[in-house]
């Protein structure tokens, strides 16, 4: 009977490792996303910036 005990407790120790790891995986890949929505934010802003520029040179 304590084997039995023992193999389902080895068992739900690997299920929670298993779920740990995966949780782990989509947090990075979250937050992966995220930056990436940061950068193209940043990247489309700055665009937006030096064309403005580039029309306010333009008028002087």
């Amino acid at each position: 009977m304590n084997t039995l005990h023992e193999a389902l407790a080895r068992d739900r120790l690997r299920e929670l490792s298993t779920q740990s790891r995966e949780a782990a995986l989509a947090r990075e890949l979250r937050a992966g996303r995220r930056w990436r929505r940061v950068s193209d934010f940043a990247r489309r802003a700055e665009s937006r910036h030096t064309a403005r520029l580039r029309q306010v040179a333009a008028v002087r």
